[in-house]
């Protein structure tokens, strides 16, 4: 699993993926994603209830939270404000 979020400040805890580096993006939950490998070596996204949602291919609605949706290589997730990662495969 790839935790996707921002350092928690008070306590030092980081996500593997730390969005909370300049510039920050305020739009981002501690704990806002995870990445997940399946067995089939593919990637599904899960919301963590993020405050301000994730979305996929720019989508206008966020995926339900805590309900992984399954990647493909070259996918686009946007969390917070206007941070998007881009999926590749190697």
């Amino acid at each position: 699993m790839i935790t996707i979020g921002r350092r928690h400040r008070s306590t030092g805890e980081a996500p593997f993926i730390d969005l909370g580096n300049d510039p920050e993006d305020p739009g981002v939950s501690h704990e806002h994603a995870l990445l997940v490998q399946q067995p089939d070596f593919t990637w599904s996204l899960i919301d963590k209830g993020s405050t301000n949602g994730t979305a996929v291919n720019g989508a206008e609605d966020s995926i339900a939270p805590y309900m992984p949706v399954p990647l493909k290589d070259g996918d686009h997730v946007h969390v917070g404000l206007w941070t998007t990662i881009t999926i590749h495969r190697d």
